[in-house]
């Protein structure tokens, strides 16, 4: 893992914070945008009203679909690291020393037992 890739890394919390809390924003201004072209009747059929409310609540979806798949720094270190944990040599290893311990054990209680 590089340094650069490590830097990222950490900093993908805030980047799915920022990306949460703005799109958020965005939407609060699309909803009160609409709340208030829709109190004055003669805004309702002008277009000048509702495309920038139609465009603000594509941004906010849009931000919040991204905030969603954007893994947090756990979760990007769990997909970069468990799988190196997995495929070590040392696991590997202490997997086979495990089952070698249990036969031993097996083999010892039915020597007991007898």
């Amino acid at each position: 893992m590089t340094e650069s890739t490590l830097y990222w890394v950490t900093r993908l919390d805030w980047i799915n914070q920022f990306l949460g809390i703005f799109g958020g924003g965005v939407l609060m201004m699309g909803i009160f945008r609409t709340i208030f072209a829709g109190m004055d009747s003669s805004f309702c059929n002008n277009n000048f009203i509702w495309k920038p409310s139609i465009i603000m609540f594509s941004i906010s979806a849009s931000l919040f679909f991204l905030s969603v798949f954007i893994p947090t720094t756990k979760e990007m270190a769990l997909i970069k690291v468990l799988p190196r944990i997995a495929q070590s040599e040392f696991i590997e290893k202490t997997g086979e020393r495990a089952d070698k311990i249990t036969d031993m054990a097996f083999n010892k209680l039915e020597d007991i037992l007898r």
